[in-house]
């Protein structure tokens, strides 16, 4: 079992769950260790047994960080370069990061978007631009117990 220390969030590209099974056929797993779908319901992805597949860094900060050992993959499904993020899964990616943080003791400052370790615009740029309003909403979920 990883021990993770860091949560890294994601974006899918907009592949439907079609996608997904394939991804699953072809490599007998998907990279990330949960999916949210757009109606917010979530989706169990990579055990936490197994090795992730979804990060490796390229931004100097980040270089000598395994985030590939050290880290859990939460990915919403759907492009956020091209849509917005519906509320109920914003909302529900918002919850699951918020347990998995206090489950592991995660700190907020090692709760990430992939561009921010990788030269990427994942998660896309309409979640980017909410990211501020996503971690306010950790802490607040944190001082409350969630």
């Amino acid at each position: 079992m990883r021990k993770p220390e860091y949560i890294v969030v994601h974006h899918v590209g907009g592949w439907v769950r079609r996608a997904l099974d394939l991804v699953r056929e072809a490599f007998t797993d998907i990279p990330y260790d949960y999916i949210v779908h757009v109606n917010g319901r979530i989706e169990p992805g990579r055990s936490l047994a197994k090795r992730g597949a979804h990060c490796i860094a390229t931004i100097p900060k980040w270089k000598s960080v395994d985030f590939n050992a050290r880290s859990i993959g939460v990915a919403l499904n759907g492009n956020f370069q091209k849509s917005n993020v519906p509320e109920a899964q914003f909302n529900a990616a918002s919850e699951l990061v918020s347990r998995l943080a206090r489950r592991y003791s995660i700190p907020t400052t090692h709760i990430l978007m992939h561009r921010q370790v990788t030269a990427t615009a994942c998660p896309g740029k309409r979640f980017a631009d909410r990211w501020q309003s996503f971690v306010d909403a950790l802490c607040l979920e944190s001082r409350e117990g969630g």
